[in-house]
């Protein structure tokens, strides 16, 4: 328990990581070839929402920040199934621009129909990608220096282990040595002792 509150802010960035990373590369396979996707008409349901600037203050001066809470909700039909959606485009938002106000269409992946956008745009995925490269830099940097001492530690622990066990072969191989010393000297005395006692009796 000390160990995770010792790390946890260690433990948060390599989940940030994990998670901003897992989270772009899952957008970027879902949505590869989206500009083949084929298209049915779609049925918007609602829409709304907008973008707000907002100034902030920062030590480096006055900057400002954007919220983006624009929403859309669709429905699409594909071989009788009926769908719906929420996503505009591979990264959220809200309705494209739509200036000549043709009909709706749903843009659906061929292999999940339940995954469709109004706007067949290229997956971007911005800010998972920021926030996976600035972690994974920090994560990268954390490996470069503990890996290396824990691989020595590891060889360390390895060879500590090897003199032991060669010591105790060692000494096991002193102990059988001795035994056999003890075993000859025992029947060298036998031996003695036998031919003395034969003599005596003639």
């Amino acid at each position: 328990m000390r160990w995770l509150i010792n790390n946890s802010i260690l433990i948060l960035i390599y989940a940030t990581f994990l998670v901003a990373g897992s989270l772009y590369l899952r957008g970027f396979i879902i949505y590869r070839g989206i500009d083949s996707w084929p298209s049915v008409d779609a049925e918007v349901l609602e829409a709304g929402g907008t973008v707000v600037s907002v100034p902030t203050q920062t030590r480096y001066g006055a900057s400002s920040s954007t919220i983006d809470s624009r929403f859309v909700e669709f429905r699409y039909s594909v071989e009788g199934q009926l769908y719906q959606n929420n996503k505009a485009t591979p990264d959220g938002g809200g309705l494209p621009i739509n200036p000549t106000n043709q009909p709706w269409r749903a843009f659906y992946n061929p292999t999940f129909p339940d995954i469709a956008v109004l706007a067949p745009i290229p997956f971007r995925g911005t800010g998972l990608l920021v926030t996976a490269v600035f972690s994974g830099i920090i994560v990268l940097v954390h490996l470069w220096f503990t890996v290396p001492s824990l691989l020595a530690k590891i060889q360390q622990a390895e060879q500590g282990g090897g003199g032991q066990a060669a010591t105790r072969a060692e000494s096991t191989k002193k102990e059988k040595k001795d035994a056999r010393h003890l075993v000859d000297m025992f029947r060298l005395l036998t031996t003695h002792g036998t031919c003395h006692e034969t003599d005596s009796i003639h």
